[in-house]
């Protein structure tokens, strides 16, 4: 993909198994606009190609609102190069609504983020 390019679709995110293995990952900063999650992370590579998931757990928590523990999946394939590099990530945060409750609301937190105002998805 060259620079020119711009990506029009943004990934959806998962509900899956928070226990993938991940290459080591620094999430700089987190928010959601609407029903996109907005990363800014950097990572050592340069190399090889690298790709992300976004994961949410099955489970929600009892409390009001719910919550749901997300990872982020950091994919280097094998890069051992040495360059730091940053990157803002889009995730499309649909699918880890609570759309089996009539409040869409659900706060989501993000494994190695800890942020002063909560992660919170509104539908």
């Amino acid at each position: 993909m060259n620079q020119n390019t711009i990506e029009t679709s943004i990934p959806l995110a998962e509900i899956g198994d928070l226990n993938m293995e991940s290459a080591a990952i620094t999430i700089q900063s987190a928010e959601i606009k609407g029903p996109t999650m907005r990363l800014v992370v950097s990572y050592s590579g340069g190399c090889a190609e690298h790709s992300f998931r976004l994961i949410g757990s099955a489970m929600l928590t009892k409390s009001l609102p719910p919550q749901r523990a997300v990872k982020l999946i950091h994919t280097n394939n094998g890069d051992q190069c040495k360059k730091m590099i940053t990157d803002t990530l889009l995730f499309d945060v649909t699918p880890l609504a609570n759309n089996g409750a009539k409040d869409k609301t659900v706060v989501l937190n993000l494994d190695g983020v800890v942020t002063l105002k909560s992660l919170v998805l509104e539908f």
